[in-house]
């Protein structure tokens, strides 16, 4: 069955996950595939990773607490001075009421999963771990330690666990990759080399909480950035902002400056920096009609920010090097300027696709790196630019398709929302913009335009108040500027960002951004020979592109020959 333009079947899930087996049945190396799915199935019962998410759940009456009773649970309450087990819980008039006993030595192991930055579990750990309900009550100090009873508007919160599928699949997924190019059985997740960069989690009273990767892409010192993150929804804890910035992967990491910029606006009003660090507000962006390089339609995927995207992924034909999507909108005006409002993000397949490409460079890959620290910025930009890899965008004229600005990396982890202004051709009724990207390297969600006029905002800075290392080791003066006294991160290790609230105009609304400058290396270890004749071929424009359908192609007919695993 041949897969939509934007809908990724279960065939094709196991098409990325099983590639590199696959690659080994294509070049009759089968005896080493059927070696390496039996590693797979020893490999799933014991050394892959498990997550977990933490659900919350508030309790604002009596309703949903005989509910989880009744769900057969193991409830524990979160004191002010300890944790217990509760049983026989009851709700009496406006009050809980419950025996307490002390927790057993194995049900320690989770009592502050919630603050756990990589929410990780054993197979075994299983059964303790989903029977779960923790309450808090933390303002609430008791003396009697074998009765309980409380006032039910004194229980802030109630969290439970649940699996967490899709970090588990990835994990999955990551070892498999992790088997075939030689590496740790442990890759964390598969990434573009310009991917996974830091990881940000941010402290909400409770638990840190996974946000993002910043300055992905920045895989070279020569190519060192600042990404400006949105903060959604973000509120200061005891008037701090707490930030958490992790190398979960295989990478030296390097942080030059962090930064917390709040932006005063109108109420109403949205606001979103673009790549540059410039503000732009924007209200109700308008939707468009949508089509491939096929003229197949796909405005369906791209109205909301709901999961379904455009993978980028159709054959593309002679009328364009890359896979592509024309957007048309109605103007209703003769507007001059806009726009461009998208929710997007690298990948899964692109990290498998540029470890292939890594691995070509053999044993010199390490060399290689060090020769682009020192390379011109502006040629390696224009060789990113000339593969497609960043989300390039085009407005069609009287003269044809004019290159606007492109979309950085943002990293396969999570998505996010961006924005480019453009200016627009006069005196159209319509007005069409191409989006462009190397075969499969993004998956857009979202793209509307906006036409309202910027609005004038006000930027506050923020540096740092404390800076430390994970094993609680200040860092004063560290990140608050741009002197390339980095903060280095290696494999695990972390550094804690504090900030402090500032007052704030009541009558403004406020977003929030972390700006982060900095740049990562790769330090996987590949072996072999370059292969340079494979290599030369990517200084041509559009070479990505076809590397990466050649490698899903092949694929996906092998599959076709037969080659297929139970769902």
């Amino acid at each position: 069955m041949l897969m939509t333009p934007f809908q990724f079947t279960r065939r094709d899930l196991f098409t990325i996950l099983f590639a590199p087996v696959l690659f080994l049945f294509i070049k009759g190396k089968r005896l080493k595939g059927l070696i390496i799915l039996l590693a797979i199935g020893i490999i799933f019962t014991g050394c892959f990773k498990n997550y977990y998410r933490v659900v919350s759940r508030p309790i604002t009456d009596t309703t949903n607490l005989p509910a989880l009773k009744n769900s057969d649970k193991y409830f524990i309450v979160h004191l002010r001075n300890g944790f217990y087990h509760l049983k026989n819980i009851r709700v009496n008039g406006s009050n809980l009421e419950a025996d307490m006993q002390t927790l057993p030595p194995e049900r320690e192991t989770f009592i502050m999963a919630s603050q756990a930055p990589s929410k990780t579990y054993k197979s075994r750990q299983r059964s303790l771990l989903f029977s779960e309900v923790h309450l808090y009550a933390q303002d609430v100090s008791i003396i009697d330690t074998t009765h309980l009873s409380i006032p039910m508007s004194s229980i802030s919160k109630v969290n439970i666990y649940e699996k967490d599928s899709g970090k588990t699949i990835g994990s999955y997924a990551l070892g498999f990759l992790g088997v075939y190019l030689g590496a740790n059985l442990l890759l964390g997740l598969i990434i573009l080399a310009t991917c996974n960069c830091p990881q940000v989690y941010t402290y909400d009273g409770n638990q840190y909480n996974f946000k993002s990767g910043v300055f992905s892409g920045a895989i070279y010192s020569s190519l060192e950035k600042t990404d400006y993150l949105p903060l959604d929804g973000l509120q200061s804890v005891n008037n701090k902002y707490l930030f958490k910035l992790a190398n979960n992967q295989k990478e030296e990491q390097f942080i030059n400056q962090v930064q917390l910029i709040k932006v005063a606006h109108g109420a109403g009003k949205k606001v979103l920096l673009d790549r540059h660090g410039t503000p732009h507000t924007y209200t109700k962006p308008i939707n468009a009609t949508a089509v491939d390089n096929l003229s197949r339609e796909v405005a369906g995927s791209l109205g909301n920010t709901d999961g379904n995207v455009y993978l980028f992924d159709q054959q593309s034909d002679l009328r364009s090097k890359f896979g592509s999507v024309v957007l048309t909108f109605d103007m209703a005006g003769s507007k001059t300027d806009g726009k461009l409002v998208i929710h997007a993000k690298n990948s899964l397949w692109s990290g498998y696709v540029f470890e292939e490409f890594s691995s070509l460079f053999g044993s010199n890959y390490s060399s290689w790196v060090a020769k682009q620290d020192k390379a011109d910025r502006r040629t390696i930009e224009q060789w990113q630019q000339d593969q497609a890899l960043p989300l390039m965008v085009y407005v069609e004229t009287d003269k044809g398709w004019v290159f606007a600005d492109y979309f950085p990396f943002t990293g396969n982890t999570a998505g996010r929302d961006m924005i480019m202004k453009l200016d627009l051709p006069a005196n159209k009724t319509n007005v069409r913009i191409k989006i462009e990207s190397a075969y499969m390297f993004w998956e857009l969600d979202y793209a509307g335009l906006d036409l309202s006029p910027d609005e004038p905002v006000t930027l506050s800075y923020l540096d740092a108040s404390a800076v430390t290392r994970e094993n609680y080791e200040p860092m004063p003066g560290k990140v608050s500027a741009r002197d390339d006294a980095y903060v280095q991160l290696k494999e695990d290790q972390w550094v804690n960002v504090v900030f402090e609230e500032t007052s704030t105009d009541k009558n403004k609304t406020h977003s929030l951004f972390l700006s982060t400058t900095g740049y990562y290396h790769n330090t996987r270890r590949y072996t072999g020979k370059t292969q340079t004749a494979a290599l030369y071929k990517f200084r041509k424009e559009g070479t990505f592109n076809n590397f990466s359908k050649s490698k899903y192609k092949t694929a996906r007919e092998a599959l076709a020959k037969g080659i297929t695993f139970p769902y």
